[in-house]
């Protein structure tokens, strides 16, 4: 079973959905209890694009308290699929609260806020980001992040780099502040 997991991880970062979900339904019938399972569906889910068959997996991770991280990022990628932003910022504040290193969630939460306008709690992110590359190489972190996380393509990395870029070294005066 952890072989066909792997496989399907291998699978989803190389984009190949279909054969991903293949070896995950694989998985699940070995292990249908087991939460991490029901979360990489989820991801794959999203990969393909099915924002409601990825929230099912995600309630099914949420019955075990070893989903309930995976079940709540899960669903703020979800909802961040569907561009539903707030309720996708709910959830990441969620996970973000659940576990204060979880850096993939800081950078999402930093896209959102920056798309949404909201000014106060990008430099807030801004300044966690800043603590949390003071520990780790930033390069590293987004590499791994575009590589693992990373469901909705090369555009949010280009995004979330030209945040980081943009708003480290002029600051992020170029949103309104009254958000």
């Amino acid at each position: 079973m952890k072989s066909l997991q792997k496989v399907a991880e291998i699978y989803l970062e190389l984009g190949k959905g279909e054969m991903a979900r293949a070896y995950i339904e694989k998985a699940l019938a070995q292990a249908p209890h087991k939460p991490s399972l029901h979360v990489i569906k989820g991801f794959i889910l999203l990969s393909l694009g099915n924002a409601e068959a990825a929230f099912t997996a995600a309630n099914e991770a949420d019955k075990s308290p070893s989903g309930k991280l995976g079940a709540a990022y899960l669903r703020a990628e979800g909802w961040r699929l569907v561009h539903d932003y707030d309720q996708a910022i709910q959830y990441f504040e969620q996970v973000a609260n659940m576990d204060k290193q979880h850096y993939p969630a800081l950078l999402s939460r930093l896209e959102l806020y920056y798309l949404t306008g909201n000014t106060v709690k990008l430099k807030e992110i801004l300044g966690k980001w800043q603590q949390m590359v003071a520990k780790e190489d930033p390069a590293t972190l987004l590499d791994r992040y575009d590589r693992r996380w990373n469901i909705a393509g090369p555009e949010r990395m280009r995004t979330i780099k030209r945040i980081l870029n943009t708003s480290l070294t002029q600051g992020p005066a170029h949103k309104s502040a009254t958000h």
